[in-house]
């Protein structure tokens, strides 16, 4: 999977940072069902990154993936999930707000600054 995972317990903070080439089968495969790694705790906020990856995600992706989180997360303690997507003419932005509107634990962001705002953390966190 082109993901690269970082935890700071100490912030309560996943980093999944888009690595190559992510397609919607990759961005799919991470809501299929939740984590099992004993190192993520579905509590934690999440970064999801964007911004150094050639992202191939769709908007039918994105769809599926809200089909997917309502379906596997719904009802689970989950933190907030801040999506950072730079892409120039903020397509992916776009659909994550048209997709997940209703849910206000879920914002994209054009800049990791205005995500670590939006979680109350440090700006210097990551890189």
């Amino acid at each position: 999977m082109p993901y690269e995972y970082k935890v700071y317990h100490e912030h309560r903070l996943i980093h999944e940072r888009g690595v190559g080439t992510v397609t919607d089968d990759d961005f799919l495969r991470s809501f299929a069902e939740p984590p099992t790694d004993p190192d993520i705790d579905l509590s934690y906020d999440v970064v999801s990154d964007y911004r150094h990856c050639d992202s191939e995600i769709t908007i039918d992706g994105i769809r599926r993936a809200a089909d997917l989180y309502a379906l596997h997360y719904a009802d689970l303690p989950l933190g907030k999930w801040a999506v950072i997507s730079p892409d120039e003419r903020g397509r992916l932005r776009a659909h994550f707000f048209a997709c997940f509107a209703d849910n206000p634990n879920i914002r994209c962001f054009r800049e990791i600054r205005e995500a670590l705002t939006w979680l109350d953390l440090p700006d210097i966190l990551i890189e």
